[in-house]
């Protein structure tokens, strides 16, 4: 991962899966309990971003506490040698925009488990009292029976409700992904 070292704090990473703009996920295993672990760790250059460390640090708040089969379980946030990062249930399931581009047949056939899977993962995260805001085929992971996950939560917002629907105002600033916004 940063020089030599193959660690971040007791977790051994082991391959690289998937680099964004902002972070890279990696497959570790965490040393305490031989379990398999996804890092989400963010990119060097972003690594002293204020902005894009609290993004990390609110999504570990909304979701650390969601227990569902279909939202991606996510135990911890730390930060070892400066690296800001998410410790999270592995899964070995790609993304349904990945999925896409291999085998469309596949995805094809199992959209309709892909959508309700997604749909139930969805509904709990409302039942929370909250709003994900950045659904896309990115934020989707799928595994071979079709099950899907959602990922993501980094600008999930609390759900409104009574008078603060009417008082104050969310953010100006637009989140979410441009391509998958309505104009």
């Amino acid at each position: 991962m940063a020089g030599n070292r193959n660690f971040l704090g007791p977790f051994r990473t082991v391959r690289l899966i998937r680099a964004g703009q902002t972070c890279q996920v990696w497959e570790a295993v965490d040393e305490r309990t031989k379990e398999r672990v996804a890092l989400k760790a963010l990119q060097p250059e972003k690594r002293n971003d204020k902005t894009e460390i609290a993004y990390l640090k609110h999504e570990y708040v909304v979701a650390n506490k969601f227990d569902h089969e279909n939202i991606i379980r996510i135990d911890g946030f730390y930060t070892d040698r400066s690296v800001p990062f998410l410790a999270m249930e592995f899964n070995s399931g790609k993304n349904v925009k990945i999925q896409i581009r291999q085998n469309f047949e596949q995805i094809l056939y199992y959209s309709k488990t892909i959508i309700e899977t997604a749909a139930q993962g969805l509904a709990y995260l409302n039942q929370q009292g909250w709003l994900h805001c950045d659904i896309k085929p990115d934020n989707l992971l799928v595994d071979e029976n079709g099950a899907a996950k959602v990922i993501d939560f980094a600008i999930s917002q609390k759900i409104r409700k009574g008078i603060s629907k009417l008082l104050g105002s969310r953010s100006k600033q637009t989140q979410g992904t441009r391509s998958y916004m309505s104009p």
